[in-house]
């Protein structure tokens, strides 16, 4: 049989995509990655970073290691710098997402577009994909489009919590239209669309009319060597009391209100942690809850472990996710976790954790006092949660995507 050549273009560093460009390579797939920047060891200028830990700048250098994945090929990589580099300046200058989204993204688009070569398959991403796909089909191309987030379902979520909270809700600007209609017309454009879970799919299906045999579910994966279960390591958590973890952008979306309220309404000695960017508009929250967390800032993704390690359980009240990766990541650190119907992650419900409704405090408290009291369940809980993340591995999703990209080619387009 004939193998597919796959294309793939992602902004970023986005590391589902690292891991589709590795499938395709192990498979002998790959045929070209356009990206903003990866980390290429051996080139020039890249060479020049190695020494940034030689001048103090060590952590730096971290965080632009993590733009590579260990096994991938760079030769088959083309950066396109100068949109990193306007992207930093645009958060440097504090502007908006919906900035970048409404002329970064198109800038990139229109590049990798006007590089594409010929391929059997084009794997782009939403909301910078439009140019580009239509190029791939142009020449004769598959194309296909991984959905990353739920933005209307969530634009209304979040407005009835603002509403909810009594909090300012910010009129939605023609921008937003804009972004809204680009990409409504990369889902109509894409032979397939791959999303991360059932919820999505059936949200496409029923408001967008999509046909289920153009949706793909595709949860991603977790990586088991860098999050791992403290026990198996032989390492001490850090202090006695317990202590509850939060990793995500601090904001009405992930439900962290309903989380510091069921803390503050338990009056027990717990201590809860809040990792991520704060949104301005939580502030008055946050103020209002003053001493009964702790906020530890943004953390590298790969200093994530520490934390892990040296919590109790995780708990995300999130009432909107695509997918909540950060749950796969606890889990395979070995946390009993708390989430809610709608964080996008399958879990076993009083197997690995809790699932709880949305915007619920007193069933927030309930699982969390138990957990508090209850050691033996929290371990064996534990051990779960570890077992069900090692069936969600980078190594598996490769896999399954590198079987699905080989099953579209043999099926031609949906």
């Amino acid at each position: 049989m004939n193998k597919p050549k796959v294309t793939i273009s992602a902004m970023g560093g986005l590391h589902q995509a690292y891991q589709v460009a590795l499938a395709c390579q192990e498979q002998g797939l790959l045929n070209k990655f356009f990206t903003t920047f990866y980390y290429k060891e051996n080139c020039f200028p890249y060479l020049l970073l190695r020494h940034l830990d030689k001048l103090g700048f060590s952590k730096i250098k971290a965080l632009i290691k993590n733009r590579s994945l260990d096994g991938l090929n760079d030769q088959y990589i083309r950066n396109y710098l100068v949109i990193e580099m306007l992207t930093k300046a645009l958060a440097l200058c504090k502007k908006e997402n919906l900035t970048r989204y409404s002329l970064i993204n198109p800038f990139y688009d229109g590049l990798v577009s006007e590089s594409l070569t010929a391929c059997d398959i084009f794997y782009g991403y939403e909301d910078e994909a439009l140019y580009s796909l239509k190029r791939a089909k142009e020449l004769g191309a598959i194309a296909i489009v991984e959905e990353r987030n739920l933005q209307p379902l969530s634009s209304e979520i979040v407005k009835d919590e603002l509403e909810r909270l009594g909090l300012p809700v910010s009129l939605r600007s023609k921008r937003l239209d804009g972004v809204m209609d680009r990409k409504f017309t990369e889902m109509r454009m894409a032979d397939y669309l791959v999303v991360y879970t059932n919820r999505f799919k059936n949200y496409l299906m029923e408001k967008h009319e999509i046909p289920e045999r153009k949706i793909i579910v595709l949860p991603l994966g977790v990586d088991l060597q860098l999050f791992y279960r403290r026990k198996d390591n032989k390492k001490k958590k850090v202090g006695n009391r317990f202590r509850i973890l939060f990793v995500g952008q601090i904001s009405p979306r992930k439900g962290v209100y309903y989380l510091l309220e069921a803390v503050r309404q338990l009056n027990i000695d717990i201590e809860l942690q809040l990792i991520g960017t704060i949104s301005p508009v939580m502030r008055p929250i946050l103020n209002r809850y003053s001493g009964y967390f702790n906020y530890l800032g943004p953390v590298p993704h790969h200093m994530l472990t520490y934390y892990y390690n040296n919590a109790d359980i995780f708990v995300l009240p999130s009432l909107s996710d695509s997918f909540g990766l950060v749950i796969y990541e606890s889990m395979a650190s070995g946390l009993p976790v708390v989430i809610t119907d709608n964080c996008g992650v399958e879990i076993r419900d009083g197997v690995d954790g809790f699932r709880v409704p949305i915007c619920h405090v007193e069933a927030l408290k309930e699982k969390i006092l138990l957990l508090y009291e209850d050691r033996e369940l929290r371990e064996q809980m534990s051990i779960n949660a570890r077992e069900w993340a090692e069936q969600h591995s980078w190594e598996k999703y490769r896999e399954r995507i590198a079987s699905i990209l080989l099953h579209i080619y043999q099926k031609g387009r949906g």
